[in-house]
């Protein structure tokens, strides 16, 4: 399980480093350390990944991989934290990326992951955690039933007992453990790549119950994007205020940053086949 919380500031520049602390700052509060063990955090570990526009911050006491990748000419940083189910860990992992983050964009898009089964030659952070990337370097940071559609994982809410389109395009690539992150972005880069994002939502084009944000290019210029399937529920929402928005995959999560940041913002459900893309 993930949690996906995206800041698009509709005037302006966002705080450095604010809606990431605010997020940190919650988690204790949020998931106890049993609740959170299975959900965004597996053997007390877990990732939260990052796409902004702004400078890469120095190496923190955290477990710490970072990029930057370039988008129809635009470079954005690919930042991604380990993390400890700990409290005093994520108290301290805050005060630091608060002075270190630098964001200079309008966004910030953000996943918090619990971390995976890795596979001998491969890095969890670097392979499987979110952010991750297309054939074409299009960005995505995905939530929802992914590893069971493409036959990885058990299907235990029983979204795919008739779907096999993800099964069957698996096995152009491979069915071992390890192809599953290269089976994962080609099948995103399938869509991403061709500027087809509305494929992306449309159960016709695709049976994969997913929540995912990201940045892609789009007639030559890079376009920030949020979607959800058709074939998912979930309680995603979208925060919004004069100034910007906050979408986010857990309404719990939302309710609490309505409460600390906006109090006079609306809160509305992200509804199944919507999508919403901006200009960078």
């Amino acid at each position: 399980m993930s949690v996906i919380i995206s800041k698009i500031q509709k005037q302006g520049k966002l705080i450095p480093g604010e809606i990431v602390s605010q997020y940190l700052g919650l988690l204790p509060d949020i998931f106890s350390e049993k609740k959170g063990e299975n959900f965004v955090f597996l053997n007390r570990t877990g990732c939260l990944g990052m796409v902004f526009e702004g400078k890469i911050p120095k190496k923190v006491t955290s477990e710490f991989v970072s990029r930057t990748i370039r988008i129809a000419g635009r470079s954005f940083a690919i930042v991604k934290y380990s993390l400890m189910n700990d409290r005093k860990f994520i108290e301290k992992l805050s005060l630091e990326i608060d002075k270190n983050l630098f964001i200079s964009s309008s966004f910030v898009l953000m996943e918090h992951t619990a971390k995976w089964e890795i596979y001998k030659g491969q890095k969890w952070l670097d392979d499987y955690a979110p952010p991750r990337f297309t054939p074409k370097n299009n960005v995505y940071l995905p939530q929802g039933t992914i590893g069971p559609y493409f036959g990885y994982g058990k299907d235990e809410r029983g979204f795919y007992k008739k779907e096999k389109r993800g099964i069957d395009f698996a096995k152009t690539i491979g069915t071992e453990a390890k192809h599953y992150p290269l089976i994962v972005s080609q099948y995103y880069g399938k869509f991403l790549d061709s500027e087809n994002l509305s494929g992306l939502v449309k159960k016709e084009q695709t049976g994969l119950a997913h929540f995912t944000v990201g940045i892609y290019k789009k007639n030559k210029r890079p376009k920030l994007f949020c979607v959800k399937s058709e074939t998912i529920g979930g309680s995603h929402s979208v925060l919004e205020t004069k100034n910007f928005l906050i979408i986010c995959s857990y309404k719990p999560i939302a309710l609490l940053l309505k409460n600390k940041v906006c109090k006079s913002g609306s809160l509305k459900a992200f509804s199944p086949g919507k999508i919403l893309e901006f200009a960078l």
